[in-house]
């Protein structure tokens, strides 16, 4: 058994104070302050926040969602310096072999999983059902239509894939997403990289999909006479919807709105291989990028990816909500998308993820099912 004290520890209310006991790799309750037996770890105050939970990271550290397994077990070492405790690494547009041999290669990374590093809770899709014409950095000629024998080809080994970004407004979207959702019920299903307008929105809703991605970034800008993919989602209930609060993908006024509209959103990083590195030429997918002052970029305009760790994301949030909710959309929110019960809060019965870090959400220590995997 181990006890953390001292410290100030994350409920869906706020930050209290106690005693957080840990017992095979599970939360088993929250105490008041006071007296521990067993191990300690003692938290000098800090907070004791649920481990974060990313959804959609290409890479960091200089490892990359495509590089091969130890690229991937390398993310996941890397990831928990960042408090992060599960993530979904993400993969760009590629050749469809070359996509479907990437999920097989987290998948392999899932089953060799490194005992002191995040956990790989599987794999999103960000491509390559897209539209060109909302592309962004995503490499064009490897956008082919979202077609069941396409999705299947990619579909190397079972339960791997459990989140996939498609245009709703391509043709074929609507019969795949609905063989999805029928055969793959795990499997969110995101709109992005998209020119949708409310109707297709709407109707995408009935089909499967549920979930928006990078809101804002990717997709047709908001007008006040045709809602399109950003209005619709800030809107209905239907979507949940993820932000980059690098404050490059999204000015900070922005990040505000979407926080009083869409209270239940989710912080994602977006991070390419060069997070947490020094400026210069990296990838994405099989395309280069620049990175300047942290700001990736392929082109003058285009921005690619972010270099951004997840809670400095936090960090950025709580100049808009209070910590308690800007945590809450780095654990608890993308818990609930991925239907992970027992993940992104400190309830008891939940894997004791635990992020332990300070007002600035700088880290102190990161624990994955109880085990210390990272102090600062």
């Amino acid at each position: 058994m181990l006890t953390i004290t001292n410290g100030r520890v994350w409920t869906r209310e706020g930050l209290r104070k106690g005693n957080l006991v840990i017992e095979n790799g599970r939360i088993k309750e929250l105490r008041p302050q006071g007296a521990a037996t067993g191990d300690v770890l003692d938290a000098k105050g800090a907070i004791v926040s649920p481990g974060f939970i990313d959804i959609h990271i290409h890479g960091t550290a200089g490892h990359a969602a495509d590089g091969g397994v130890e690229a991937v077990q390398g993310m996941a070492t890397a990831l928990v310096q960042h408090g992060v405790t599960s993530f979904l690494p993400s993969i760009a547009a590629l050749p469809l072999s070359v996509m479907g041999q990437a999920v097989a290669d987290i998948h392999a990374a899932q089953i060799q999983q490194p005992l002191d590093a995040a956990n790989i809770l599987g794999c999103h899709l960000e491509a390559p059902f897209l539209n060109p014409v909302r592309k962004g950095a995503q490499n064009e000629d490897h956008m082919v239509p979202p077609t069941i024998e396409n999705f299947e080809t990619m579909q190397t080994v079972p339960d791997t894939i459990r989140h996939i970004t498609i245009a709703p407004e391509l043709p074929g979207a609507q019969k795949l997403a609905r063989y999805i959702r029928t055969h793959y019920p795990a499997i969110t299903i995101s709109c992005g990289h998209s020119d949708a307008d409310i109707d297709i929105m709407t109707a995408a809703a009935e089909w499967g999909f549920s979930h928006v991605t990078h809101l804002f970034n990717g997709m047709n800008p908001l007008h006040h006479r045709n809602p399109g993919v950003a209005g619709t989602a800030l809107w209905s209930p239907w979507y949940t919807v993820e932000i980059i609060a690098d404050n490059v993908h999204l000015h900070p006024a922005i990040l505000a709105l979407v926080a009083r509209c869409k209270p239940g959103c989710l912080l994602v990083t977006d991070a390419i291989e060069a997070a947490g590195l020094p400026d210069g030429e990296y990838s994405l997918g099989d395309k280069k990028l620049t990175v300047r002052n942290g700001r990736a970029t392929m082109g003058p305009d285009t921005i690619a990816g972010s270099t951004l760790s997840l809670n400095k994301g936090v960090a950025n949030m709580t100049q808009h909500v209070p910590i308690h909710h800007a945590i809450a959309m780095a654990s608890l929110h993308p818990a609930r998308l991925l239907k992970e019960a027992h993940r992104g809060h400190l309830d008891p019965g939940a894997w004791a993820d635990i992020c332990i870090m300070d007002d600035n959400c700088n880290v102190q220590a990161t624990l994955v099912s109880g085990r210390p995997v990272y102090r600062a």
